[in-house]
């Protein structure tokens, strides 16, 4: 196979950011329509799909542009931790949506937005970091060394999901739900969080003045 255009450390890091970038994809496979969840399991009609679908996407557009603007001078590691955290929580929130539970059309709209604004976060900062750790040749030798690893992720997830959802009602849309949370989670914990700029003098002063005592 063709060498890859960084260096030794630019690899390490940016193979555990392609790492990162499998887990969510694995997780995107595995979380369930929250649309076909309303309509099968919480007996809500086509309407109430429908609006789950339009309350997404505007949360799309309006977090795009709160994170778009973050990231001009922000942390894009730690805002793609926190995409992976928020989802991670939706996914466990949605547990709440039983459909004995008065409010459960309410929580599955909280889960829509949550999830809508953690994909937006997740997809601009993990794009952000990617272009932070290499530039030029780079980006595209890291897109084509991880592109079939990332689609097979996702196509994993779609079809542990499909085999789950032949158990049918609230008892499999639970499982998804659990599992993809988890797996966010689990993303979440291996993201690497970037020292910010202004902290690494503070530091090296610190273990220049241990050094010297």
């Amino acid at each position: 196979p063709r060498r890859t255009a960084w260096g030794e450390r630019e690899s390490a890091r940016l193979r555990r950011l392609g790492e990162v970038i499998s887990l969510a994809m694995l997780a995107a496979g595995l979380s369930p329509f929250l649309s076909v969840y309303a309509m099968t399991v919480l007996d809500s009609g086509p309407g109430f799909a429908i609006a789950i679908s339009a309350v997404s996407s505007a949360t799309l557009v309006i977090a795009s542009l709160v994170v778009g603007t973050h990231l001009r001078g922000g942390s894009a590691s730690r805002v793609l931790r926190a995409s992976f955290v928020l989802r991670a929580a939706a996914l466990f929130a949605g547990l709440a949506a039983h459909p004995s539970n008065p409010l459960a059309p309410a929580v599955l709209l909280a889960v829509a937005v949550l999830l809508a604004a953690g994909d937006a976060a997740g997809l601009l900062s993990a794009n952000e970091r990617l272009f932070r750790l290499a530039t030029g040749p780079g980006v595209i030798a890291f897109q084509s060394h991880f592109v079939v690893r990332n689609i097979g992720a996702y196509a994993a997830g779609l079809l542990v999901g499909s085999l789950v959802m032949l158990l049918g009602g609230y008892p499999a849309f639970a499982i998804l739900f659990a599992s993809a949370g988890t797996v966010r989670a689990m993303a979440a914990r291996a993201t690497e969080v970037s020292v910010p700029a202004d902290a690494i003098p503070a530091e090296a002063s610190r273990r220049h003045a241990t050094a010297g005592g």
